[in-house]
């Protein structure tokens, strides 16, 4: 399911994110691991392992999925992506998400949602 807001108390939703280079597609075949950095807006870190959506990778397309009891607050997140290869280390540029506050201030209903970016992130070097 597709869904244009994220909202608190949401689970099964997926971050997912297209690694590239530039315009290049990262291939992530020989990753050794590749980790989400997610912040909440009091900042409060978790540190995530991605999921290959198309072993074995060459595609660059990751996600994660968030299980019930992390998407806690509304308000502004950050995410970024860390990726460890035999050759070397690199972290995407910090993109963000938006949790929304559900009306009457209840859990949501809708069990699962995805997210995805309009660009893909590119790596630090």
């Amino acid at each position: 399911m597709t869904v244009a807001e994220v909202h608190v108390g949401d689970w099964g939703t997926e971050l997912r994110l297209t690694l590239k280079d530039g315009s290049t597609v990262v291939n992530l075949t020989d990753a050794v691991w590749i980790r989400y950095r997610i912040s909440d807006p009091d900042e409060v870190v978790m540190i995530r392992d991605a999921v290959i959506r198309n072993p074995p990778g060459t595609d660059g397309k990751i996600k994660y999925v968030f299980v019930d009891g992390e998407l806690d607050q509304e308000g502004t997140w950050e995410y970024q992506v860390k990726v460890l290869f035999p050759s070397g280390f690199w972290q995407s540029d910090i993109l963000n998400f938006v949790v929304y506050e559900n009306l009457g201030g209840g859990p949501s209903v809708s069990p699962s949602a995805s997210i995805s970016p309009s660009a893909s992130p590119s790596p630090s070097v």
